[in-house]
């Protein structure tokens, strides 16, 4: 269910940002992209790639340590997720 509802925030992301993070959502995607299971982490990183679209919120993201766990996905196998983590260290 968490999976589903991630997913749905990063669709929501798309084109409403600032309810996303007005709802206070930006700091649960950090957290679950730093440490949950693999498929959720992955939904979170596309959430956080929609968000950090607009740059105050990639500094918040920022702000809140997201670096570190996006950079872990480039040494995944996943290459849609490669591809998601080298779109998020383009919006930094």
């Amino acid at each position: 269910l968490l999976k589903e509802a991630t997913w749905l925030v990063s669709n929501i992301a798309v084109g409403q940002r600032e309810a996303v993070v007005g709802a206070g959502l930006l700091p649960p995607l950090v957290q679950i992209v730093a440490s949950a299971q693999f498929d959720l982490q992955r939904e979170a990183l596309f959430a956080l790639r929609n968000l950090m679209a607009e740059p105050a919120y990639a500094t918040s993201a920022l702000e809140q340590g997201v670096l570190a766990p996006v950079v872990s996905f480039l040494r995944t196998q996943d290459p849609d997720a490669v591809m998601c983590a080298l779109a998020v260290c383009g919006l930094v």
